[in-house]
């Protein structure tokens, strides 16, 4: 029991700190209008509520008929910034679907706002923080289940301080959304395979299907669903794919009716055109995912550099071994496919449903590390986050000033690696201290 005790509140506290660091200067950094996406949800959320069709601004306007140029000065960003495009601005909006948007414009239209220059980030962010505080309990349950509780722990530590996971929860968009509905359609399918409780994968299935409500690309989830059925169905196979496919088609009805009440003629055009995209991020989609962790313009950090290839450790450490284990991989895939096909530019939101994923490879990683004490991996692995955020904070110049402390850093790793090779027990002591000078 005081064990039990110990954790909630050791889990508290990190919840808290997470949202301490979230909360600080959450309406400035980033930028009001660095992503003007989060102005579109929030407009189209107010303007259905408020008028009965969403209205916002659009990156298709030939697939609207009515498509007008406006300067909405929402943030004030036409006094800072006369240079800024004007929006196109159409009704009714379908580049997304609604649900993001009556969640960020219904929390603004709760705090009496009803025109579009009223709708600053300083009130549409302000509900992410309480979705983040969500992500980061769901991201320790899962991790739990899937791993142990002290994996769990660290894993929701590292998702409240890696600062491009901070700053980026900040940001009112369907994809800090879709990441506590992974999670949660993650829990429930977990739970469904340690039962066997049909209850848990209906749940598992609902879940995971109206998700495309908050954006298309959320299709990863039922697809997730798709390949854990497919490997851990047993006798149950065709049942579960049956009601994956209803809860799914169901969704897609809904959101399909959407459209036709709105404006069909409009929904569809824009579905063309947005299957038409220029891709811009070519071939190299995944290699800029993978190793550019960028979430504005200009912030980015190694953390999830490193946490990528501690999903690759794990792919190939429990692809076999441990059958639970292997479904954060599954919905790291999932969302991968999705990814490579819609992401047509490398936007930094759109990496935003890998991160709880991501950062519970790492945190097992890390554990992995510690208990059974692997010095190469450590170093390189510790390399990425800590070597990029210095070069983050000081840049190159100031960085000559510790170019010697660095080297000896390096050095000192050598002797630790070569120590650690003749007598392991007294090298894996020495990796803390190098570690230290390394980073």
């Amino acid at each position: 029991m005081a064990k039990k005790i110990v954790e909630i509140l050791l889990l508290i506290l990190i919840i808290l700190i997470g949202n301490n660091a979230r909360s600080a200067s959450y309406a400035t950094v980033p930028q009001p209008g660095e992503n003007s996406d989060e102005y579109a949800y929030a407009w189209a959320g107010l303007t259905l509520l408020t008028q009965g069709k969403p209205e916002a601004w659009t990156q298709f306007p030939d697939a609207y008929k009515n498509a007008k140029k406006e300067k909405v000065n929402v943030d004030h960003i036409f006094e800072k910034n006369p240079d800024f495009p004007e929006f196109t601005i159409v009704s009714p909006w379908f580049d997304n679907p609604p649900a993001t948007g009556l969640i960020t414009g219904g929390y603004a239209y709760l705090k009496g706002f009803r025109s579009l220059e009223e709708v600053s980030v300083i009130t549409i962010r302000r509900p992410m923080l309480g979705i983040a505080i969500l992500t980061t309990a769901l991201l320790y349950v899962f991790a739990s289940l899937v791993f142990n509780k002290k994996t769990g722990m660290l894993a929701a530590f590292l998702y409240s301080i890696i600062p491009s996971i901070v700053i980026s929860s900040r940001l009112a968009l369907a994809e800090n959304f879709m990441a506590p509905l992974f999670l949660l359609t993650a829990i429930f399918a977990l739970l469904y395979l340690k039962s066997r409780d049909n209850k848990y994968w209906i749940l598992a299935c609902l879940i995971g299907s109206f998700s495309i409500l908050f954006k298309i690309s959320a299709v990863a989830i039922p697809l997730a669903l798709f390949l854990i059925a497919l490997k851990y169905g047993r006798n149950e196979k065709p049942n579960l794919l049956k009601r994956l496919f209803l809860s799914f088609s169901f969704a897609f009805i809904v959101y399909l009716l959407y459209g036709l009440v709105l404006g069909f003629d409009e929904f569809v055009q824009l579905a063309v055109q947005q299957s038409q995209r220029f891709y811009g991020a070519s071939s190299e989609a995944f290699y800029q995912a993978f190793t550019q962790a960028k979430i504005t313009k200009t912030l980015t950090d190694g953390w999830l550099n490193m946490a990528w290839v501690s999903a690759l450790i794990v792919s190939f450490k429990h692809f076999r071994k441990n059958r639970f284990r292997f479904i954060n991989i599954i919905f790291i895939f999932s969302y991968l496919v999705v990814f490579l096909i819609f992401g047509s530019e490398a936007y930094g939101h759109y990496r935003i449903p890998f991160y709880p994923f991501l950062i519970l490879s790492a945190a097992y990683v890390l554990m992995d590390v510690f208990q059974r004490p692997n010095i190469f991996l450590f170093l390189t692995l510790m390399l990425l986050p800590f070597g990029t955020t210095l070069h983050r904070l000081i840049g190159v110049m100031e960085f000559q000033k510790y170019v010697s402390l660095f080297r000896y850093g390096i050095l000192c790793a050598f002797f630790t690696y070569m120590l650690f090779l003749v007598r392991p027990k007294i090298g894996v002591w020495f990796v803390y201290f190098d570690s230290i000078f390394i980073n």
